[in-house]
């Protein structure tokens, strides 16, 4: 809300990797996932189509809120890392 995005949410993945005590429905996450946490954007967030006159190399579509991006993985933990989900 800080960032003029209200509706933004975190999502914590709290997963371990898979022992034997895990439940047979459970994922096999890494180690690694316990360091990601991730950024729900609202839908207020822009996006830019390509058009006509962009060069065949332009993406299709591209969205993404740089400010609120560097922002927030400036002031993230450092051993973290950040996933940006933009509706």
């Amino acid at each position: 809300a800080a960032l003029g995005k209200p509706g933004a949410t975190i999502t914590r993945y709290n997963k371990g990797p898979f022992k034997c005590t895990s439940s047979c429905m459970d994922a096999t996450y890494s180690t690694e996932w316990r360091y990601y946490w991730q950024v729900n954007m609202p839908t207020s967030t822009d996006a830019t189509w390509m058009t006509c006159s962009d060069n065949c190399e332009t993406p299709i579509r591209y969205w993404g809120d740089t400010v609120a991006e560097c922002v927030i993985n400036k002031l993230c933990p450092s051993h973290t890392y950040v996933i940006f989900k933009y509706p």
